[in-house]
């Protein structure tokens, strides 16, 4: 397929990618709120947990655009993984050397049994988070690290062995396992699951792969009316639903949710490269 050019920085995405760390601040800050003066403000902050579809979303594209960008170039995989080990690593086992071995040295917190670390160590926090949350004792918000770095491990090998119309079939394959996965773990936490979080990184990859092989401006349109549809339908299951625990919205919402954001970054990319 003729690959179309494409102009990789988009600037704008840049404040999509902070908007969707201050919404999920801001829903974290009002999870409180249940005060009847602030009820309507915890009402409204909710939606800010959906800065993590977002994010996932946006992940899903830059990732995968740098991956089609540089497919074929001498050490594709080891640039890529030595990149990423660089950006996210050094941080990141900082955070957890302070948090089970600095802080419990100066007494700032207690000592952590070994077996309840592990998972964090290892990016599978996300696990217990979902079965067994008794299992695993730390930075509870990182699952959605343990979720990009499952994705980062496998994504850049289909990447590696399709060709792009067969990754349009995988990516609606992860799709598919995202809904599926959810449904056969109705009881339990999917949020956190990896396999349950597949959908929105998989739409970012798939603007990626469009965006370079038919380019976005012939899917404006649709995009637009599928916005205008997919709103208004989500804030009045937010309405109707919302907190009510129903399994036909815990299963299709995350999918919904970030195909709304999807649309988003099509209009987004399409304003400013078309």
């Amino acid at each position: 397929m003729k690959e179309t050019p494409f102009r990789k920085h988009i600037p704008a995405l840049d404040g999509v990618r902070a908007i969707a760390v201050l919404i999920v601040i801001c829903f974290h800050f009002c999870q409180g709120f249940s005060h009847e003066a602030n009820a309507f403000v915890g009402k409204i902050a909710v939606w800010g947990q959906t800065g993590v579809d977002l994010f996932f979303v946006l992940s899903g594209f830059l990732i995968t655009g740098i991956l089609l960008d540089t497919k074929g170039s001498a050490h594709f995989l080891r640039n890529f993984y030595v990149r990423r080990i660089l950006r996210i690593f050094p941080l990141y086992y900082i955070t957890l050397l302070s948090l089970y071995l600095v802080l419990p040295i100066l007494h700032l917190n207690q000592w952590t049994p070994f077996s309840h670390s592990v998972w964090f160590w290892f990016y599978m926090q996300n696990v217990p988070a979902t079965f067994a949350p008794e299992l695993a004792s730390g930075p509870n918000h990182f699952w959605s690290l343990a979720v990009e770095e499952h994705y980062y491990l496998v994504w850049p090998f289909v990447i590696m062995l399709l060709n792009r119309n067969r990754l349009f079939k995988a990516i609606g394959l992860a799709v598919a396992i995202s809904l599926l996965t959810r449904v056969i773990f109705i009881h339990y936490a999917t949020f956190y699951f990896t396999l349950a979080r597949l959908d929105g990184l998989a739409m970012g990859s798939g603007i990626a792969v469009a965006a370079r092989t038919q380019g976005l401006s012939r899917f404006c349109s649709r995009t637009r009316l599928l916005l205008a549809i997919l709103g208004p339908v989500l804030v009045l299951a937010q309405i109707l639903a919302g907190g009510e625990g129903l399994p036909v919205v815990q299963i299709v919402k995350s999918t919904l949710i970030a195909s709304v954001y999807a649309c988003v970054i099509i209009l987004i990319i399409e304003n400013q490269c078309g």
